[in-house]
């Protein structure tokens, strides 16, 4: 390995999921198998000997990677310190544009625009997070409009209410920590939003749903999409999988919430546990990630306990003024206590 292609990297995630950004982009390491050590300061993270091949692929993976740069320094955020090393690493301060995250150190920019003399120089990027100021060279800028709304839902041939936005759905894809060419599961796959998301993380994937026009729904989209070659959907219930034992890698899944669930079991609560008991048989030593709505939280979390699965992670995820959702991510087979690694409260 050539050791000149290996840059310490500075990652901005999205400010306003940063807990859920975080738990993606630790998945999405362990999928392409990179040390998942690094320095978080708040939004930024720093991640040290990435190779340049390997951070196009996360770049290209993860959906809650806001910016990316190569790192130049870190300083304390102090005006004169701050002046002397723009100075000093040729950073012009014309071409520096600078991110004050949480509103820190907007007046440590301001006086640095007023008072500190550069010469012409480079373009970078400065975060100033509390008392720390992170300097780096612009690399990457993410864009939902050219990465993920070609595959929105208003667009796709076949469209269906209430379903998840692309790049909600690719962080549920990506917190199965599935390596590439791994089979996903998604047993209520609907008309195939998180089966799109997987085909172009560059993985299998198996849709179930029970409703056929569903099932023909995500059929048509995978065609049009050209997944259709890495996606296969089929009728069923996801009460009682059609599908051997240890027979796929993951699975990432909606649940229906309301009506539609309770019209498919007595109730939400008992269709979640059937969906789970079905998916730790189907799983092959992978995670299971799905939402619930907040009020059955607790329901969950005593019946996950009692089957002796493992809570990688949880998240609280305030969709609108009448849902708000919790999202797990568990892991069948492992005895670890059931704390959740990660709980974190985020606003979508």
């Amino acid at each position: 390995m050539n050791n000149y292609d290996q840059k310490d990297i500075v990652i901005r995630l999205s400010g306003e999921h940063v807990d859920l950004a975080l738990a993606e982009l630790t998945s999405v390491l362990e999928s392409l198998g990179i040390d998942q050590r690094f320095v978080r300061i708040d939004e930024i993270v720093i991640l040290h000997n990435v190779r340049h091949a390997m951070l196009r692929k996360i770049v290209e993976r993860a959906a809650f990677i806001k910016e990316v740069g190569e790192l130049i320094a870190i300083t304390k955020a102090d005006v004169s310190e701050l002046c002397q090393l723009l100075r000093s690493v040729g950073i012009s301060l014309e071409r520096a544009r600078f991110t004050c995250i949480r509103g820190f150190g907007r007046e440590i920019a301001k006086k640095l625009r007023a008072f500190c003399e550069t010469s012409d120089g480079e373009e970078a990027q400065v975060y100033l997070v509390g008392n720390v100021a992170v300097i780096a060279k612009p690399i990457y800028k993410r864009s939902l409009s050219k990465t993920f709304e070609v595959r929105a839902p208003h667009v796709r041939p076949v469209y269906r209410p209430g379903a998840m936005k692309p790049h909600l759905a690719r962080l549920y894809v990506n917190l199965a920590a599935l390596s590439e060419g791994g089979v996903l599961l998604d047993p209520f796959c609907g008309v195939g939003g998180f089966l799109l998301e997987a085909c172009h993380a560059g993985l299998t994937s198996i849709g179930i749903d029970i409703d056929g026009a569903c099932v023909k729904g995500a059929r048509t989209n995978s065609e049009h999409y050209g997944c259709g070659w890495c996606v296969d959907v089929v009728q069923g219930d996801a009460s009682m999988i059609p599908l051997r034992s240890n027979s796929v890698n993951g699975v990432s899944t909606d649940p229906p919430y309301g009506r539609q669930a309770r019209a498919l079991a007595a109730s939400l609560i008992e269709l979640i546990k059937k969906f789970l008991i079905e998916s730790c048989r189907v799983v092959a030593n992978g995670r299971i990630v799905f939402a619930v709505p907040l009020d059955i939280e607790f329901a969950i979390d005593n019946f996950v306990k009692a089957m002796r699965v493992s809570i990688w992670s949880k998240h609280i995820d305030w969709v609108h003024g009448s849902l708000t959702r919790v999202v797990y991510v568990v892991k069948c087979g492992e005895t670890q206590d059931n704390i959740p690694r990660y709980w974190s409260l985020s606003t979508l």
